[in-house]
């Protein structure tokens, strides 16, 4: 079965085994209005690596299982797409650091000690 071509997905993969496991974030609108997420197993063809959170475009897809120990397990074969952007690190976000920094300059503009001043 194929599946529509031009779905901007979010790869996310895993470690096991020594090998890496790949599964797209998947996401669809509730009656109410809210939206629901799910994840779905995903395989590349050989030698194609991606990075965890990498954002990708599908070019083309299609569905697929396999079945193991008579339960079936469904997952997508992306056979072609486009990268949209790699996951990048983290940044530390904290609000106060420049207020902090801000406040210790200006006290020390303002309180400027001789050291002749000092009693120790």
């Amino acid at each position: 079965m194929n599946l529509e071509a031009g779905k901007i997905v979010m790869v996310f993969v895993k470690e096991f085994d020594g090998r890496k496991i790949y599964s797209i974030g998947l996401s669809k609108k509730n009656k109410n209005g809210s939206y629901e997420n799910g994840f779905m197993s995903a395989r590349f063809k050989k030698d194609v690596e991606i990075a965890n959170k990498t954002r990708i475009k599908i070019k083309e897809a299609f569905l697929s299982f396999n079945v193991n120990e008579n339960k079936t397990f469904p997952y997508i074969f992306i056979r072609d797409f486009e990268k949209i952007s790699e996951a990048k690190p983290k940044e530390e976000n904290n609000p106060y650091g420049e207020f902090g920094n801000s406040i210790r300059t200006e006290v020390q503009e303002q309180f400027e000690i001789d050291d002749s001043e000092l009693p120790f």
